[in-house]
């Protein structure tokens, strides 16, 4: 046994408190990584313009730890809504002992199979991220929490008696999680799906022909919105936001990127997107028809990266404002895991012998 597997075997025994620009990417099987969103775009900057307000580390949110039972007060819905910033965690072997005897098997089988670590890394934490919401929301012992997934593959909770609602992306340097837990005296059951975007672009196309690929992926009224911004820095923030309302509606409804996305038509409501607030007055129209029983939140997670949440069946009295995204670390992450899985020395050396991709 190794140090590093005995750290690790130690702190388990002690219940561990420690596009591209192809447009040919929007038609892939959406669910067949549910919690690894691919790129919308792989490259560029950009800088801030007046559409995204706040921008700067200086007005980041680390939001005081709180359980999602301690969010919300007389309400029938509790709401968590987590970041981890991926870019600047670079796991150590011990790490990865730890996190990944923490998953079901078939999870870990499936991460095996990502060719570079970034791609591994934002997954691990996609399920790690499940399973602390789980734990905090329900109190069920981490090594009783079971997921199982649907026949369009994406993922919920196969324990009995725990009525819970959430979802997982990544994109940029984010892994996200939107989730909420349902009373049982709840009249119509709600749902949720969460959508990250980086903001960028670097397709090496002029935008207005990368616009003009992306043409049949929304209704005349949202290219009216978007191409209607004055500068192309404000038009490319205006995609980007309502492709991340687009995702984070078919994530919900479990559809994926296969339905004709000109009938998902999005009217943007505030201009201005923020840190520290929730804007909830964009409205969804389906094949023409206005959706009154969804709610949609947007915010932005740091300058360079904004968030959607669709919420079906959310009452239309409950105040949302208040739902930005809160950032965990990964030793929040593991606190009180307990091991499902033997510590596996040989799959994590392979893990850690992966490269990052080459960011340009």
């Amino acid at each position: 046994m190794t140090l590093a597997t005995g750290i690790v075997a130690l702190a388990l025994c002690l219940g561990c408190g420690i596009l591209s620009a192809n447009a040919e990417y929007y038609q892939k099987d959406y669910y067949s990584e549910y919690n690894c969103n691919e790129p919308l775009l792989e490259h560029a900057k950009l800088t801030a313009t007046s559409q995204l307000r706040e921008r700067g580390p200086e007005n980041a949110r680390l939001n005081e730890h709180r359980t999602a039972r301690e969010h919300r007060i007389g309400m029938a819905v509790r709401h968590v809504r987590w970041a981890f910033d991926l870019a600047s965690w670079r796991p150590t072997l011990t790490d990865l002992l730890l996190a990944t005897a923490c998953i079901q098997p078939e999870e870990k089988l499936r991460l095996a199979k990502f060719v570079f670590r970034d791609d591994f890394n934002a997954s691990l934490i996609g399920r790690l991220l499940m399973r602390r919401f789980v734990h905090v929301a329900t109190g069920l012992e981490y090594d009783k929490i079971e997921f199982d997934r649907d026949l369009k593959g994406k993922p919920f909770l196969k324990n009995q008696g725990f009525e819970v609602e959430f979802n997982v992306s990544h994109q940029g340097r984010y892994s996200v999680l939107a989730g909420l837990v349902v009373e049982k005296d709840c009249a119509l059951k709600p749902t949720i799906g969460v959508d990250v975007m980086k903001i960028e672009y670097g397709g090496g196309k002029p935008l207005g022909e990368f616009f003009r690929l992306m043409n049949r992926n929304f209704s005349e009224d949202e290219w009216v919105y978007i191409k209607g911004q004055c500068e192309e820095q404000e038009q490319l923030e205006a995609f980007m936001r309502n492709w991340c309302l687009k995702e984070s509606y078919v994530k919900n409804v479990g559809v994926g990127i296969t339905v004709d996305l000109r009938k998902v038509s999005f009217a943007i409501g505030s201009k201005e997107l923020h840190t520290k607030r929730v804007v909830c007055d964009s409205k969804l129209r389906l094949n023409d028809e206005l959706l009154k029983d969804w709610r949609f939140e947007e915010s932005l997670i740091d300058k360079d990266h904004c968030v959607a949440v669709a919420l079906k069946n959310i009452p239309a009295e409950e105040d949302l404002t208040g739902n930005f995204f809160e950032t965990v670390s990964f030793a929040e992450l593991v606190e009180g895991h307990k091991p499902l899985l033997a510590i596996d020395e040989n799959y994590c050396e392979d893990i850690i012998n992966k490269e990052y991709k080459k960011m340009k």
